[in-house]
C-alpha cells in the first residue's frame, strides 16, 4: 500500500475527490465573482442596503467569489455533519481508501453520485497521495470538472 503520509494538500478530501476538481471552484465561485464585481459598477455596493436582504445576498457572493464558498474538508470547510469526515479524523486517516473497513456503506454511497470515485480511490491506494495529486492537478488543467461525470439522479 502506498504512504498515505506524503506531502498532501489543502484540496485532498477525506472521502476522495479534490477540491480543485468541484464546481463550486471552477465555476460558481468565478462567476459570483463576475456577478459582485457588475453589481459593484452598477452601484449595488452602495445602494443595494436599501433592498430587503440584498446584505446576505452580498456577503453570499463574497464567500463564494473567495475559494467557492468553501475551503475543502481537511482545512475545516465542506460539510460539517460528514460522516466520512468524522470517521476518517477519528481513525486518523488521510482519506477512507486508507481505512481498513473501506470500502464502507458511507463510502459506496458516494460511488453513487460519484462514478468516477471508485476507481480514483484505488489509483490513490496503490500509487501514493502525490502521483493522486497529479492527476487531479492535470485534470483540473485540461478543464475537468466533477459534476459534467455525475449521473443524473432524476432519471
Amino acid at each position: 500500500m502506498a504512504d498515505q503520509t506524503a506531502a498532501a494538500d489543502k484540496f485532498v478530501t477525506y472521502c476522495g475527490l479534490y477540491c480543485e476538481n468541484c464546481i463550486q471552484r471552477t465555476n460558481v465561485g468565478p462567476d459570483a465573482k463576475k456577478l459582485q464585481e457588475s453589481l459593484k459598477r452598477a452601484g449595488y455596493e452602495k445602494f443595494g442596503h436599501l433592498i430587503p436582504d440584498f446584505p446576505i445576498f452580498w456577503r453570499f457572493l463574497s464567500e463564494f467569489s473567495e475559494n467557492g464558498g468553501c475551503v475543502g474538508c481537511v482545512s475545516g470547510g465542506g460539510n460539517p455533519y460528514c460522516q466520512i469526515r468524522k470517521c476518517a479524523v477519528e481513525k486518523g486517516v488521510l482519506a477512507c481508501v486508507f481505512c481498513d473497513a473501506y470500502p464502507c456503506e458511507e463510502s459506496k454511497r458516494m460511488f453513487v453520485g460519484y462514478p468516477m470515485l471508485e476507481k480514483d480511490n484505488q489509483f490513490l491506494k496503490e500509487k501514493g497521495i502525490d502521483e493522486w495529486i497529479f492527476m487531479q492537478k492535470k485534470r483540473r488543467a485540461q478543464g475537468y470538472v466533477y459534476s459534467d461525470f455525475i449521473e443524473n439522479q432524476d432519471e
